[in-house]
């Protein structure tokens, strides 16, 4: 993974590893993992959710990953 992020994100994403004192790696992954069991969760409310969520053929609502 190789990207680019605007400079608020990062001084956020610098902050937060500080704070917690881990690594940027490590706030990004953790991050991912609460939004992919977030997301699981509403999955779970749909009929066929979390084969759709794993085909990635399921769409939520944009805000609801940072909810």
């Amino acid at each position: 993974l190789n990207l680019l992020v605007n400079l608020h994100a990062k001084r956020a994403l610098e902050r937060l590893a500080a704070c917690y004192a881990v690594t940027q790696r490590e706030v990004l992954e953790g991050l991912l993992r609460e939004a992919d069991r977030a997301a699981l969760e509403r999955a779970a409310r749909v009929q066929n959710g979390e084969n759709d969520y794993y085909e990635k053929r399921l769409r939520l609502d944009k805000e609801s990953v940072t909810q």
